[in-house]
């Protein structure tokens, strides 16, 4: 039973001085099952990306466990993270240089050595994009609920370069 449940024990009182015992009184306990153990709550998060210098391609190491925040009332450390859904635009995930798939679940390693996000190379403007994730902590069977990492990336900075040549156009009047 995981939830409250109360009992009330009847009891009398005897003092030192008269001997004689109390009228009977009661005390009413409030039991709680101890071993009820409420799942995390992941947090949505945003991360704005500038994509700097003379091209789009760009990437950026998503590093520590605050990437993917979450609460536990218990204060369970962290277990893993499991990927809902990869970015749509532009993107993939990597992690040591492999593709990060939908329902894989990240470490606190994989986290700590960081995972990978790369930009699409023919995004020019600024774009947002999203992961769905949801947390898993020690000493916890249920999952969190579904949150998100929003990443707002920046357009990127591509020089115009003009060219100025002179050339000439020759015309020959003569029919064939």
């Amino acid at each position: 039973n995981t939830s409250p449940y109360l009992d009330v024990v009847e009891f009398k009182v005897m003092t030192e001085n008269n001997g004689d015992w109390s009228n009977t009184a009661e005390l009413t306990f409030s039991v709680s099952d101890c071993s009820a153990n409420n799942p995390p709550v992941a947090i949505n998060n945003t991360i704005d990306i500038n994509r700097l210098g003379e091209t789009c391609d760009y990437s950026m190491l998503l590093q520590g466990d605050t990437i993917f925040p979450y609460t536990d009332v218990e204060n369970d450390d962290l277990e893993w993270i499991e990927i809902v859904t990869l970015p749509l635009i532009g993107t993939l995930l990597k992690l040591n240089n492999s593709v990060v798939t939908v329902g894989q679940q990240l470490t606190l390693t994989d986290l700590t050595d960081g995972i990978q996000y790369v930009s699409e190379l023919t995004e020019e403007g600024a774009y947002t994009t999203i992961v769905e994730f949801r947390v898993k902590t020690l000493n916890n069977a249920t999952m969190s609920n579904i949150a998100q990492l929003t990443l707002n990336i920046s357009s990127c900075n591509i020089p115009v370069y003009t060219a100025c040549e002179t050339f000439s156009l020759y015309f020959d009047t003569e029919p064939y």
